[in-house]
């Protein structure tokens, strides 16, 4: 799982020969906003595209190529191959020192790597370019978010 985010932060996952059962809104238009008072979100809005170089470093794919996803209703066209999922997160305010932000992928039976602003943030299991080579990460996974990445950006 690879996730990269940019000047407005883009979330993208990697998923390596594994079923994607993921908890998260697919539908709806409303962005992925978070700010100071901000309890929990589902990360929505979810892209994907197949990953035509999973040995390389994170690509940088044109719009053209990402496609929207409904992870709870298309993830059997999905469960197998190198995948990238992306999505953006918009951080609205400056957060206080004692604000903890995470990401807590839910489900997700492979291996993979996330990324925010193209930094490797972390990484659960050993991605493989097929199933022998995968070992799958953790079922239950998370990571706390660095306060030097979240920082605001003007929202939509």
């Amino acid at each position: 799982m690879r996730t990269f985010f940019t000047a407005q932060y883009f979330i993208m996952i990697l998923v390596f020969t594994a079923t994607m059962n993921v908890k998260t809104e697919a539908g709806g238009n409303s962005p992925n906003i978070i700010n100071s008072s901000t309890s929990f979100i589902y990360l929505k809005q979810w892209q994907i595209t197949k990953d035509t170089s999973p040995t390389k470093p994170l690509p940088n794919y044109p719009d053209s190529q990402w496609k929207r996803v409904d992870l709870l209703s298309d993830e059997s066209q999905y469960s197998e191959a190198n995948w990238i999922l992306k999505t953006t997160i918009f951080v609205e305010d400056s957060l206080s020192e004692k604000d903890v932000f995470g990401l807590f992928p839910f489900a997700f039976i492979t291996a993979y790597e996330i990324y925010w602003d193209g930094e490797i943030i972390a990484q659960n299991g050993v991605r493989g370019l097929n199933k022998e080579e995968e070992k799958a990460g953790l079922f239950t996974f998370n990571v706390v978010l660095p306060h030097r990445i979240i920082t605001p950006v003007i929202t939509p």
